[in-house]
């Protein structure tokens, strides 16, 4: 799964000065309590620093404003991170299994 376009899009995302950003976004996003109780969850902290949808979704400028003031947009990010997260299981059991497998 590992391919030179994730490799890139990683170095890229994790860029100091898109780094300082994502911080900004997520502090300005965590004054608001929708976020700040997504956030503090611990199923879905660690997914929205290094989710590379997620944080491609926060560091997108435009999407700051209507994740403030428009509800179906927070609906619709809250839905992202929901889903990412149990993609993230999904790979996560697939790959135990397969571990398994290789050890029998």
């Amino acid at each position: 799964m590992g391919s030179l376009f994730d490799v890139i899009a990683n170095v890229i995302l994790f860029y100091p000065r898109n780094d300082m950003k994502l911080k900004h976004h997520i502090a300005k996003l965590s004054e608001l309590e929708w976020f700040r109780n997504l956030h503090e969850d611990p199923k879905y902290t660690s997914l929205i620093w290094s989710n590379r949808k997620i944080k491609k979704y926060i560091l997108t400028s435009a999407n700051m404003e209507p994740l403030i003031k428009s509800e179906k947009k927070q609906k619709e990010f809250v839905h992202l991170v929901q889903d990412e997260y149990k993609k993230r299981r999904q790979e996560f059991f697939y790959f135990s299994y397969l571990a398994k497998q290789m050890v029998q």
